[in-house]
Order: C-alpha cells, then sequence, then structure tokens
C-alpha cells in the first residue's frame, strides 16, 4: 500500500474522501472497542482506493475506562499524540485522545492537498484538537455529524447563490440590458 500523505499528493482534489476513510478506519477499530493509541499518517496506507489503518503496537481496550494506566512504549511517536499522552510517562489511550489524533493528521492531510471543504471546516468547528479531552467530540461519528451538517450548510449556500444569480440575470433581462443570451456570456 501506498502512504496516506503520497495517496492524498496523488490524488488531486480526492485528499477529503481519503481523509474521511481515515477517520472511518478509526471510528470502526472504536466501535470494536479499541483505542488506537498511536495514530499518526504512517499508520494509514492506502490501496486499491481503500485505506487500512495499522501497527497496534500502543492499542488499548476502552471496556473499562478506569483500567490502570500504562507505560508510554519506547517507540512512541509524540508529534501526532493528544496532550494527555503526548505530556504523561503513563498513559491511558482512549477515544478522545484518537480524537484529537486523526483530527490532527485529517487537518494535515488537507492542508496538503490544499483543500478546505467542509470536512476541514468540520475539523476546525469539532473542538477536535483542544487541549482538554472533555471538550472533544466523544466519537468519530460526533466528527461525521459536523462533516455532513457543514456539507448541507454549503448545499444550501450553493442553492441560494444559484436562486440569485437567475433572479439577477431574469432581472438584467427584465430590463432589457442585454438583448440575447450571447451577449450575456
Amino acid at each position: 500500500g501506498e502512504l496516506v500523505h503520497r495517496a492524498v499528493a496523488a490524488q488531486r482534489g480526492r485528499g477529503e474522501v481519503i481523509a474521511m476513510k481515515c477517520r472511518d478506519r478509526v471510528a470502526g477499530v472504536h466501535a470494536k472497542g479499541i483505542a488506537h493509541g498511536d495514530l499518526m499518517p504512517e499508520h494509514f496506507l492506502v490501496s486499491g482506493g481503500e485505506v487500512v489503518l495499522i501497527d497496534f503496537g500502543f492499542a488499548h481496550r476502552l471496556e473499562n475506562p478506569d483500567s490502570c494506566l500504562v507505560p508510554r512504549p519506547a517507540g512512541f511517536t509524540a508529534t501526532y499524540a493528544a496532550p494527555e499522552i503526548r505530556d504523561r510517562d503513563e498513559v491511558r489511550p482512549s477515544t478522545r485522545s484518537d480524537i484529537y489524533s486523526i483530527c490532527l493528521i485529517i487537518s494535515e492531510l488537507l492542508d496538503a492537498a490544499n483543500d478546505t471543504g467542509c470536512l476541514a471546516s468540520a475539523v476546525s468547528r469539532s473542538n477536535g484538537l483542544c487541549e482538554d479531552p472533555g471538550d472533544r467530540p466523544p466519537s468519530c461519528s460526533h466528527l461525521r455529524a459536523i462533516y455532513e451538517a457543514q456539507l448541507r450548510r454549503r448545499v444550501q449556500v450553493r442553492r441560494a447563490g444559484a436562486g440569485a444569480a437567475a433572479i439577477s440575470t431574469s432581472v438584467v433581462f427584465g430590463l432589457g440590458l442585454y438583448s440575447s443570451v450571447s451577449s450575456f456570456t
């Protein structure tokens, strides 16, 4: 498989689709009761248009949120880690720590692809990058809901804009300012 950064760079205009698939892979892991705990772009591979999440060496079962803290592994990568993971020697990976990481990864992927669409807006509105884990969305489904709301807003704005353009055009033609469609275009 291809690293997710390379896939986004190679598939111009598809950064948002690949980023959503990354988010969905994390949601799938959470649905199985596991926090990955060490999300980074290098742990997402793209093969045949599908995204695969790898390296579960730091994964943690979510069934008991009050379980004991575990030592952070020696090969741990702090760059994409949530503050509560990055800044402590003993940690407890959680869905909210994974949310922080996936939001950071999505932001980086979309920034690299120069893609500032609905997903980028949803990440910024989600509080996924808040320092306090309690302020972050509790699950990837919350990120998805925020994204879908942003997408609906974008569609409404475009429809409103198209309606305004149609009204403007009819007013211009109704006033006789243009004698034919060809002179308007």
